[in-house]
């Protein structure tokens, strides 16, 4: 694997694309890209392509187990300082829109949120991934009616804090965050940008890409998905939707802003978006 300057010990790096590689390729059965190895010691080893490829798939499983029992008894000490550099940031995220009888107590790798001092309505799990990233995992204790939208806003101003705190970081360190290739039946993945201020960078915007919605029925169907979302956010959010013809030159797409507040569909050219966007960073701070 080519190391983009993402953070990582080689076995970090060695153990990712070990993973990579037998997501992509463990039942496809592609034997005809198996060829003899004309370096091998045994050179009367018998080849076969078929045999040969499910054993290698068998070998790198075994040695990804093992990498991976490495790295946990090693404590993975650059996982946990980068953990800790992320978690700080935790620390100082404004809470102060939560209600008086709300607050959040930080328990190991969780951000317990209590309602009048013991009531526990909720929480976000700080996690990291086998790539080095950080993945926020809400949940709410019942009665979710009542607790989820609580949770949602303390979820959303930890993630805005965890998305101010990579865009502060230099180019080379920030990486992208790309769908798993497998995605669990039932789950749908929404492509979705923020936009920081220029010169805080606080978020200003949010856009959210649903390609296939083609009608104003679909378009609030989407808004829906993430009514919980929008309902805590105080910066704009944008759906995305199809456009009115293939010529990207003149090319509308379908747009519905969901916050701060619902507006209607329309027709808008991306252009227009990127002008609004600018508006946004220059008048921010």
């Amino acid at each position: 694997m080519i190391d983009n300057k993402e953070l990582g010990s080689p076995l970090d790096h060695l153990t990712n694309s070990l993973n990579i590689v037998i997501e992509h390729f463990e039942g496809v059965n592609l034997f005809e890209c198996v060829n003899r190895n004309p370096f091998h010691i045994d050179s009367g080893y018998k080849f076969d392509a078929e045999q040969d490829y499910l054993h290698d798939i068998k070998l790198m499983k075994h040695n990804l187990k093992s990498h991976r029992k490495t790295l946990k008894e090693l404590g993975q000490g650059w996982r946990k300082r980068q953990m800790n550099d992320e978690n700080s940031k935790y620390e100082a995220t404004n809470l102060s829109k939560l209600p008086a009888s709300i607050f959040v107590k930080k328990r190991g790798k969780t951000y317990v949120i209590f309602r009048n001092g013991h009531e526990e309505i909720g929480g976000i799990v700080v996690r990291g991934t086998s790539l080095g990233d950080t993945q926020l995992q809400p949940y709410v204790e019942e009665p979710q009616d009542r607790n989820k939208t609580i949770v949602a806003l303390v979820a959303q101003q930890m993630s805005d804090a965890l998305l101010v705190h990579i865009a502060k970081k230099p180019a080379y360190l920030r990486r992208d965050a790309f769908p798993p290739n497998f995605v669990p039946a039932g789950t749908e993945v929404f492509e979705n940008k923020v936009f920081p201020c220029s010169k805080c960078n606080q978020i200003i915007a949010r856009l959210v890409f649903s390609w296939d919605a083609a009608s104003t029925e679909e378009m609030e169907m989407v808004g829906k998905k993430f009514e919980l979302e929008a309902s805590v956010s105080d910066y704009p959010v944008w759906v995305l939707g199809s456009p009115d013809c293939d010529d990207n030159a003149i090319a509308k797409h379908l747009t519905f802003q969901i916050a701060p507040t619902k507006g209607a569909v329309y027709w808008e050219h991306p252009d227009d978006m990127n002008k609004r966007l600018i508006a946004l960073d220059v008048n921010h701070c």
